[in-house]
């Protein structure tokens, strides 16, 4: 006899959370309730987030089992279908007009649409990493240097479903010149996401063109050692090598010079 499957979680949930206000004689103790949004993943895990003021899932993100989640919280589902799912596809419209304007050059009209779901759920990953790219895209590196360090503090930017768009952040942050921070941000990508050859690969373009060549090239050796099946790779590591121990009237051409320097816009990063 099978057993069904229980539907998939995803809604909001109330928790009743006690709390004390006043001093002294006058301290008394209180309940107020607080709201979660929980949506569980094609792993199992539920990722739970708090609902802020205006009802938009906001802030960090917590893991939870299902039995952990039913204990522990109840659901509202008046609440999820009336409020906080009306608003959240309202956000997601905004990001989705936003990112056809960016694809379309419409620099400006896509910073609208992405600080218009910022302005309704403040760490939306897609809507930031959106209105970071206009802005490298637009080389205002200093825009661009405020939306990485609000990134950087983002844990849920650095998960699998995003990693189109930090690796593309962090491409664009290099090309910027912004060296320290392509740095500094991929390696939180490596802290959050772990390694692969992409990212290792990336990693050793900044340190060369921050000027550290011999520390590229171990970075590239490891990106080969992880995939030797890497051209991108082996072919900067040839102009990173002809840096580090030039020849005589040697020319070395690379990917970078046809407009295919990057790793990781298909696969990873």
């Amino acid at each position: 006899m099978s057993t069904a499957t229980p539907p998939r979680i995803r809604g909001v949930f109330s928790c009743e959370d006690t709390g004390y206000v006043g001093f002294g004689g006058t301290k008394r103790k209180i309940g107020r309730n607080f709201h979660v949004y929980a949506e569980e993943q094609d792993d199992g895990r539920i990722l739970v987030q708090s609902l802020n003021s205006g009802m938009a899932p906001s802030g960090p993100q917590e893991i939870m089992s299902r039995e952990e989640l039913l204990s522990k919280f109840l659901p509202e589902p008046e609440l999820y279908l009336n409020q906080v799912l009306p608003l959240m596809e309202k956000v997601e419209s905004h990001v989705e007009r936003g990112d056809r304007h960016r694809a379309k050059g419409e620099s400006y009209s896509a910073e609208f649409e992405y600080r218009s779901a910022l302005d309704l759920a403040e760490d939306h990953v897609r809507a930031v990493f959106g209105l970071g790219l206009v802005y490298l895209d637009r080389g205002d590196a200093t825009s661009g240097t405020q939306v990485f360090k609000r990134l950087v503090g983002l844990r849920a930017a650095f998960e699998a479903r995003h990693k189109h768009l930090f690796n593309e952040f962090g491409i664009k942050l290099r090309k910027c010149g912004l060296f320290a921070e392509a740095l500094e941000y991929y390696s939180r990508a490596r802290e959050f996401s772990g390694d692969d050859e992409n990212l290792t690969y990336n990693i050793g373009r900044a340190w060369f063109e921050k000027g550290d060549a011999a520390r590229a090239r171990k970075l590239l050796l490891q990106a080969l050692e992880m995939r030797p099946d890497f051209p991108e790779c082996r072919e900067f590591l040839a102009v990173v090598e002809h840096t580090l121990s030039p020849r005589p009237g040697a020319r070395v051409r690379h990917r970078g010079e046809t407009g295919r320097e990057d790793a990781g816009r298909s696969g990873g990063q």
